[in-house]
């Protein structure tokens, strides 16, 4: 997964390919060694993604392979850029339009600050699925089901509390135990609220992580202030 949104963060133009090396890949996302294990460990990756078609790797005699990006679906259908795909649609019937694919750009930091080779799978995953939910979204209410986290992203729930647990480490979310309130009368039933706090991104991990450590721990809201949270009334 690092090692494919590496590559859609560097290759932003027709015909979406680029030329690295395995070892500036491996360096790219902070993996030990990234002349010998590290440089394998992509090399991995790469042929996996080749395999499930999102990736095609054309390689010529004494040259680093070109990556070329396929259509995220794992169609192998050409890769289409999603912000010129959305352009393109909101000049188009609205119809047509729903059937756009929709996309969250992710924060050049992520690279920069070197959050890429801080976070690990579960977290970055988890990121991922958090930004999407979030997308027209008010950030400081999403939350979903166990059920839905599973048939829709496939995750193991030991998965999804480890990605949420590394993400709230650093500050990148918050987690709520909010009550599920349909009117004004006391609930007993909780649920998970996250909010997603993507201006963490703008600080170095070891600064963000102080920052965190340095907040008071979230606590359950009460049934009233869940009530005036959400916008329902009594």
């Amino acid at each position: 997964m690092k090692v494919l949104l590496s590559i859609l963060w560097t290759a932003t133009a027709a015909p979406y390919s680029v030329r690295r090396g395995a070892r500036v890949w491996a360096a790219l996302i902070g993996l030990p060694d990234p002349d010998g294990k590290g440089a394998a460990r992509v090399n991995d990756a790469l042929r996996t993604l080749t395999k499930e078609k999102f990736l095609r790797s054309d390689r010529q005699r004494g040259k680093t392979a070109e990556l070329t990006l396929l259509s995220e679906l794992g169609t192998g259908a050409d890769y289409s850029h999603p912000g010129e795909a959305w352009a393109a649609a909101k000049e188009a019937d609205p119809r047509e339009r729903r059937r756009v694919q929709r996309y969250v750009k992710l924060p050049v930091t992520l690279w920069t600050s070197g959050w890429i080779a801080e976070l690990d799978g579960a977290a970055l995953a988890m990121l991922l699925i958090l930004m999407s939910a979030a997308r027209g979204r008010d950030p400081e209410d999403l939350w979903f089901t166990p059920q839905v986290a599973s048939d829709r992203y496939a995750l193991s729930e030991t998965t999804r509390a480890r990605g949420i647990a590394e993400l709230k480490r650093y500050g990148l979310v918050a987690v709520y135990r909010t009550p599920v309130v349909r009117d004004h009368i006391s609930s007993r039933r909780f649920r998970n609220t996250y909010t997603l706090n993507t201006h963490v991104f703008e600080l170095h991990p070891e600064a963000a992580l102080e920052a965190a450590a340095a907040k008071k721990p979230e606590t359950p809201l009460s049934p009233i202030a869940a009530v005036e949270r959400l916008g329902l009334q009594r």
